[in-house]
């Protein structure tokens, strides 16, 4: 008998890797239960307890996804979410937001960004959801993909 010739293995780690997960929340608690469930998960986790903190952490990380608690301390979510939208180095982080007020919260931060809005206490598998969907977000986007467009005046219907 001839074995067949298996084709050579096809490099996916970059594909597969974890990217880093950057949490700011200024409950050391939320920070030290999240860090351990993903890290145990197989993502690189790194941690910020105020803005300011939040701001330095991802200026040091390479394409993190950031999960940024609305309440943050020290510069809050607005004063990062500000310095997001304006540094274009710092533009390419995708945020989870996570709120006690998610409806309030959606509407006053719901724009880019900001792709999801988690009601706190967050669940983990809620939370690892949602950091996946993100995960599959970044890379499309960074694939070339652009969101579909829809028609919504009358004119432009069939």
């Amino acid at each position: 008998m001839v074995p067949l010739l298996a084709p050579a293995p096809v490099k996916l780690w970059s594909a597969l890797a974890r990217p880093t997960v950057l949490l700011a929340d200024s409950d050391a608690g939320a920070l030290e239960w999240m860090r351990r469930f993903l890290r145990h998960r197989g993502y690189t986790v790194a941690t910020a307890s105020g803005g300011v903190e939040c701001l330095a952490q991802l200026r040091r990380c390479s394409a993190p996804v950031l999960v940024l608690d609305a309440g943050l301390a020290w510069g809050g979510a607005d004063g990062v979410l500000a310095v997001l939208r304006e540094d274009p180095a710092l533009a390419h982080a995708p945020v989870i937001l996570t709120s006690s007020a998610p409806e309030r919260d959606a509407i006053r931060f719901g724009h880019a960004p900001v792709v999801c809005v988690l009601e706190k206490p967050v669940l983990p598998d809620d939370l690892l959801e949602r950091i996946r969907m993100t995960e599959r977000l970044v890379i499309w986007t960074r694939a070339g993909g652009q969101p579909r467009r829809t028609r919504t005046e009358p004119e432009d219907r069939p």
